[in-house]
């Protein structure tokens, strides 16, 4: 078995040596394969150093597996009709700083709401993380930054879109890929009809939806790349909104930040393992 560990400057890969020692080379994050969310079997922590808890053979090295705290679940979407609703209470508003992060995997490309809020129809007063058929998109309604790629579909993907009073940028697996300059002129008005799975009034996604988490502050590359395998506590600062979306029964989707965001599942979206 081959494992992948990857950190800020690639992944290493552990392969064995004809004497059966470890050996570490680089390769480049395309080679990488994607992980699972936190619910998933990637543990988030596992790195080189690792080795000295391998069990090595002549051309194999393997490290155990930690143990999960608990089971990983995600929400399945049918593109139809189903969503979560949130009556939110605590995510950013008018200008504010922001950072929206999901894990997703969509069946197609299509424009398909990960997660928003705001006065729809109103150019500049609302905050959108979406796919779309050419991409991914942080939309206000109008001043829409776009990292184009029709090639999101079918495996899992971390999105973040992050706003820091001026500059406006978009990550895809913890890279950066887009980024702009926008008019300081966002003012987004209302929270109360957050929805995930949906944006807008018909823009449903189809496919299945992980760890949604808002936060108040434009998080930097860096802490998207290594919070993107962990399973937060919930009381990290500026953590907004943070739904795991792990309960695994029921129609409610619990905000582990706090108490100010609680999700109702709407026409019954599945509820899988991740």
């Amino acid at each position: 078995m081959i494992v992948s560990t990857e950190g800020s400057e690639g992944t290493n890969v552990l392969g064995g040596q004809a004497d059966g020692r470890a050996a570490i080379r680089e390769v480049p994050d395309f080679m990488n394969t994607r992980p699972h969310p936190p619910g998933g079997i990637r543990h988030p922590n596992l790195t080189a150093f690792s080795i000295a808890l391998a069990t090595c053979t002549l051309f194999t090295c393997s490290v155990p597996a930690p143990a999960q705290t608990g089971p990983g679940y995600a929400l399945l979407f049918n593109g139809a009709n189903n969503y979560v609703a949130v009556n939110a209470q605590n995510v950013p508003i008018a200008n504010s700083d922001y950072t929206i992060e999901a894990w997703i995997k969509a069946n197609t490309m299509g424009n398909y709401g990960i997660v928003g809020w705001g006065n729809y129809g109103t150019t500049n007063q609302v905050n959108i993380l979406s796919l779309r058929t050419n991409g991914l998109v942080n939309s206000w309604w109008g001043n829409d930054l776009v990292y184009t790629n029709t090639g999101l579909a079918g495996v899992w993907h971390h999105v973040a879109a992050t706003y820091d009073g001026n500059w406006r940028k978009l990550y895809l697996d913890g890279a950066f890929v887009a980024s702009n300059s926008p008019p300081a002129n966002h003012n987004v008005t209302v929270r109360s009809n957050l929805t995930i799975g949906l944006v807008a009034a018909s823009d449903y996604f189809n496919g299945t939806i992980d760890e949604v988490r808002i936060w108040s502050e434009a998080l930097s590359q860096a802490q998207i790349r290594s919070n993107r395998f962990i399973r937060l506590t919930g009381t990290e600062s500026g953590l907004n909104a943070y739904w795991r979306l792990d309960e695994g029964a029921g129609t409610s989707a619990g905000d582990s930040a706090g108490p100010w965001n609680p999700g109702t599942l709407v026409n019954n979206p599945l509820l899988v393992r991740s």
